[in-house]
């Protein structure tokens, strides 16, 4: 009787154990999952901002290549398509540019346009904007990336789909455009993975305790069979 009641305890103590592990983990899980949620929300608010910047860029590059189609090379001055693709976008409006300063300095008249100064000047605040907007977007990535990487929440951080966020670069702007983070299910999965582990446990427990107790009532009944014998 001794024994199967220590048997009981320990099972009933691995069992509270196991129990105690999968809140733990749990527990820390929700909470990595919270901060990096809130952290890479931030970078994507602050990559939308930035991608926004660029095509309000590409816009007022349009709408100067409209002006300087009234003083010819016009086969260069073809209107920039804003696609999905945004290092296509960024580049050629880049590159609209160069032909258009090229322009103003053959046709002194254009650069005198008083509609070409003056969308000119929005296109230059908006360039100064999309470095600052740059450098912000950069501030919340470093943060994010950071955060992922402290202790406990880098145990969570991949297994809950929050990958480093890239940095802003021109070449890689299709990767900030596309950068996600977990939308609730990586999370959903992990607590039902750790729940059904702590069932597991807790069943094979009580599978081991009922065949202690089966098999000692089995040495009960052979014991009075015995005395009766």
């Amino acid at each position: 009787m001794i024994c199967l009641d220590s048997l009981l305890s320990g099972i009933g103590s691995m069992i509270r154990m196991v129990i105690f592990i999968a809140v733990i983990v749990a527990g820390f899980g929700i909470y990595s999952y919270n901060k990096l949620q809130r952290f890479g929300q931030g970078v994507k608010s602050a990559n939308a901002t930035v991608l926004t910047v660029i095509q309000k860029r590409a816009d007022l590059v349009n709408k100067l290549m409209d002006i300087a189609r009234e003083y010819g090379n016009h086969e260069k001055l073809v209107h920039i398509t804003l696609s999905n693709n945004l290092v296509d976008t960024f580049k050629e409006a880049s590159a609209a540019m160069a032909n258009l300063n090229a322009m103003a300095a053959t046709y002194p008249e254009l650069k005198a346009n008083g509609a070409y100064q003056q969308l000119m000047n929005q296109i230059n605040a908006v360039e100064t904007e999309l470095q600052h907007k740059r450098e912000q977007y950069n501030h919340v990535a470093q943060t994010y990336n950071s955060e992922r990487l402290q202790i406990p929440t880098v145990l969570f951080s991949g297994v809950l789909g929050f990958n480093e966020a890239p940095y802003f670069d021109f070449d890689n702007l299709q990767e900030i455009k596309e950068f996600k983070t977990d939308d609730g299910q990586l999370l959903k999965e992990m607590l039902a993975t750790a729940s059904s582990r702590a069932m597991d446990v807790t069943q094979k427990g009580l599978d081991k305790v009922q065949t202690k107790l089966q098999k000692k009532t089995e040495n009960d009944i052979n014991d009075c069979e015995n005395e009766i014998k």
